[in-house]
């Protein structure tokens, strides 16, 4: 499926708010067991259709979500980026930066391109306090990610029965 209408756009990737339509799209990525091997296990097509779900929901609430990604060249789907409510119990209320790519376009950026475009709309338009990320530990890629778009390590949680790096980000008249 193509996508939709660009709400946001970078040098090599646009994003748009989830839409009923991207759920084939997300079902392939989050089967895949690599993808699966960082997020906690392969989800069924009925958990995808959830979060599919939650996502378009969050956006409807809130005003702000994560993005399904396309490259810009092709328009073909890379995955998803954004920020969300978490789900984490550690971190009751808090706003966190989420994103899954397709494998093909790991180590390429895209990660971190999204994710620069979601904190900085979310420290922008979205007005938000904060961010945080987290990660399993043997997740080098992504902590990478989270360190390359200004994110501090800030501790550990537990969740979904595991350790995982707990990362922060504020929004620069904050930090200084």
């Amino acid at each position: 499926m193509k996508a939709g209408p660009r709400d946001f756009e970078t040098a090599r990737l646009y994003g748009h708010r989830p839409a009923a339509g991207d759920l084939e799209e997300l079902q392939s990525l989050l089967a895949d067991p690599r993808v699966g091997a960082t997020l906690g296990g392969v989800r069924s097509a009925a958990q995808v259709a959830a979060l599919l779900l939650r996502f378009i929901e969050h956006w409807q609430r809130r005003g702000f979500g994560p993005f399904i990604l396309h490259e810009s060249a092709a328009g073909d789907f890379v995955g998803y980026a954004g920020l969300i409510e978490t789900r984490a119990e550690a971190l009751p209320g808090e706003i966190e930066l989420l994103y899954a790519l397709r494998p093909i376009y790991w180590r390429r950026g895209y990660a971190s391109e999204a994710s620069r475009e979601a904190l900085a709309r979310g420290f922008g338009a979205w007005d938000l306090d904060g961010v945080v990320a987290f990660t399993l530990p043997r997740n080098r890629a992504s902590w990478g990610v989270m360190e390359k778009v200004g994110m501090v390590r800030s501790g550990e949680i537990e969740h979904a029965g595991e350790r995982h790096l707990l990362y922060r980000a504020a929004p620069e008249k904050r930090r200084a």
